[in-house]
């Protein structure tokens, strides 16, 4: 599961999701 696995409230793995070029927050996340 996506949620489950990298999307994360606390320690959200946004640099390994596939789903960052669509997802406003995790473009923040990431440097």
């Amino acid at each position: 599961w996506h949620g489950r696995r990298l999307c994360m409230a606390k320690k959200p793995k946004c640099d390994v999701c596939p789903f960052l070029p669509h997802c406003p927050e995790g473009q923040k996340n990431v440097p």
